[in-house]
């Protein structure tokens, strides 16, 4: 099974595929960066996953306006990359 694509569906879908006992291949465009579970908890970050359950922080961070949430995210992110060995 190939799975086009590597958004979050593609990722939710190959877990599915993978319990399934499928082998399964992704395929994408260009290279996509994974950030490690860490940098979502990291206290640099708003700390939503923190204080409040999981289904109302995703539903806090994922309706930002683009706009704010790129810069944010791509502030935050590359400050965490830059820390990586």
């Amino acid at each position: 099974m190939a799975i086009i694509g590597s958004a979050n569906t593609a990722f939710d879908l190959m877990q599915d595929c993978y319990r399934a006992g499928l082998q399964t291949t992704m395929v994408a465009r260009s290279a996509t960066y994974i950030f490690p579970y860490e940098y979502v908890m990291d206290p640099h970050g708003i700390g939503a996953y923190d204080i409040m359950p999981l289904d109302a922080a995703d539903r806090l961070l994922n309706t930002f306006p683009f706009a704010l949430d790129g810069q944010f995210s791509h502030g935050l992110f590359a400050h965490l990359a830059s820390q990586e060995p």
